[in-house]
């Protein structure tokens, strides 16, 4: 699935950071890859990203504050944040502010990649009825329009 899916990892360890990163290049995603919220608020106003996966804890502000900013610029954005510790309450709390799931750092590689794969399909299939929800609009709207129904009169005359 990750044809044409870019992924935005925000994350304050560099080694996890890299191994993060390493991962999901070898997986077929657009990775990007980056230490500081304030870098990944500029690069999302230039730069459309598919998923996030975000640290819990990042210098200047909590990984929910930047969810929620990053939500604000991308539209569609699915954000997994990524706590150090297990908390039902943080997870609770994350889940309500819009992530689309939380994994804990300590987790393998392969089950990061599962959630992430689980939010990229969830994002396809959306886009898809999106796509089609459109497509359906501009039919009923041109079956019923007054230039086709005069179109379809001349026709039959």
């Amino acid at each position: 699935m990750p044809l044409n899916f870019s992924m935005l990892i925000v994350e304050g360890n560099q080694e996890l950071r890299d191994r993060l990163s390493r991962h999901f290049l070898s997986l077929g995603y657009d990775v990007m890859a980056l230490h500081h919220p304030r870098q990944a608020l500029s690069v999302a106003t230039f730069k459309h990203f598919n998923v996030a996966l975000i640290d819990d804890s990042l210098p200047e502000m909590d990984g929910l504050a930047l969810m929620q900013r990053l939500k604000r610029l991308i539209l569609g954005l699915r954000v997994i944040v990524m706590p150090t510790r297990d908390s039902r309450e943080f997870a609770t709390e994350a889940l309500a502010r819009g992530a689309y799931d939380c994994v804990l750092k300590s987790c393998r590689l392969s089950e990061i990649a599962r959630v992430v794969e689980e939010a990229v399909e969830v994002q396809a299939l959306v886009e898809t009825v999106r796509e089609n929800s459109v497509a359906l609009a501009e039919d009923t709207v041109i079956s019923s329009s007054p230039i086709r129904d005069h179109e379809l009169e001349t026709i039959e005359d």
